[in-house]
């Protein structure tokens, strides 16, 4: 990947610090017992997504947008009252510069606010021709009575006050009244989700929450248009956490290799006096590039060795073991831990390692006897895992589904993964 592509294009007249060519988006942490907790929740998230009690880290809903490729478009309610106007949910972002979020994160965030250093951050330019805008702040009329929302009712204006199909982008601004309001410094832009809410708003009706996340209206961002994404962590483990989250997502065929093109990490990053300038950021991403050319594209020579290797243990777990009688028929497969190791890598290219719908990398033991009974392939298939382990140094367990050959059946049974789990989100 050239480095000059990330490069923003900018006009001659607005070079400026106070600029960014960026949206942020960034992840709070969630209370639902809280003044601010959201509308909308959902019963479960993904498969490999699950927290527990009632608060929701940043870091873990920022790894559930990645994975679903999906941010919530939402009413944003605060204590039980929508800040978002308008029949449409939106998606906030911020314009602030990098330095701004940075220093305004983490001063917010040891404050208690709801902010924190955990963002995607997506091109200016591809989120304007995807729908969304600058914020309104204050309207031209100054006595006009804003929509009281009762009980997180809709807060509509009248359409001669707004437009309704901009009032999603109203933000509430008044520095000069007796309780002051003033908003501006989070330099706002919305989204807006304009499809239909009406199965969202019967199950809400009839249960009170949603039963899959997936069901929450948003805005998809593995469109292609949306390249160049950006993501910002704090260390560099969750930095190896997303990277295994967004390799998933282009093994999977989802997004382009390209699509995500850098990780910001806090600990890395220069103190944010050196991340002002345009020149200052560009260089900051520069260093932070997220490049894949070292997973894809293996030599052929290299490929074939490992996959040969693999082929050979397999054969020899399988002619080394006695037959016993089958009582359950059913698939194994082994299931590699770490998507990044170049040994699995290979197995990817050559096709031997897939990744299921639950986003296992499972790889398939064709020399292993399919008729042999179902509780012997795992007994083999952990022996097997237990060997690479030792051998090869990637972590691995196995997955079985029971009277199907199928990988992404219901799980029969799963190995228990390592104490380094990249798979699991656990909040």
């Amino acid at each position: 990947m050239e480095v000059s592509s990330l490069k923003p294009r900018t006009m001659s007249n607005n070079i400026r610090f106070d600029l960014s060519d960026r949206l942020i988006h960034f992840f709070r942490q969630v209370d639902l017992e809280g003044d601010s907790a959201p509308a909308i929740q959902p019963e479960q998230f993904a498969f490999n997504s699950y927290v527990e009690g009632t608060v929701w880290p940043a870091l873990f809903l920022l790894r559930c947008a990645v994975r679903s490729h999906r941010l919530w478009a939402t009413w944003s309610v605060r204590k039980g009252v929508r800040t978002v106007f308008g029949p449409h949910p939106a998606v906030c972002f911020s314009e602030m510069p990098l330095a701004a979020f940075l220093e305004s994160s983490r001063a917010r965030e040891a404050a208690g606010q709801a902010m924190s250093g955990y963002a995607l951050t997506f091109p200016k330019a591809a989120m304007h021709a995807a729908g969304a805008n600058p914020a309104i702040y204050g309207l031209t009329g100054r006595n006009v009575l804003l929509p009281s929302g009762v009980d997180g009712g809709p807060r509509i204006f009248a359409s001669e006050v707004l437009p309704l199909q901009e009032q999603h982008r109203y933000v509430t601004y008044n520095p000069s009244g007796p309780y002051k309001v003033d908003w501006m410094h989070e330099r706002e832009w919305r989204w807006p989700y304009r499809g239909s809410l009406e199965s969202l708003e019967q199950e809400l009706a009839e249960f009170g929450i949603v039963s899959d996340a997936s069901d929450i209206p948003g805005f998809d961002f593995a469109n292609q248009a949306i390249r160049g994404i950006g993501i910002i962590v704090k260390t560099n483990d969750e930095a190896r956490k997303l990277k295994h989250d967004v390799l998933a997502l282009i093994d999977r065929g989802v997004v382009h290799r390209d699509h995500f093109d850098h990780i910001l990490v806090h600990e890395q990053l220069p103190d944010t006096a050196n991340v002002i300038s345009p020149e200052d950021v560009q260089a900051a991403i520069d260093l932070s590039l997220l490049t894949f050319s070292g997973h894809f594209d293996l030599p052929d020579a290299d490929v074939k060795e490992i996959v040969a290797d693999f082929s050979a243990r397999v054969r020899n777990i399988e002619d080394g073991a006695a037959t016993t009688p089958a009582r359950e028929c059913g698939g194994c497969w082994l299931w590699f831990h770490d998507n990044s190791h170049t040994y699995v890598r290979a197995l990817v290219q050559a096709g031997r390692v897939s990744v299921n719908k639950e986003g296992r990398y499972v790889a398939s033991l064709d020399e292993l006897n399919r008729h042999r009974d179902l509780r012997q392939r795992e007994n083999l298939t952990r022996n097997l895992a237990e060997e690479i382990a030792s051998e090869i140094g990637t972590s691995c367990g196995y997955f079985s589904v029971l009277a199907s050959f199928d990988p992404s059946g219901i799980p029969f049974y799963i190995g228990e993964p390592p104490e380094d789990d990249l798979y699991h989100n656990h909040g």
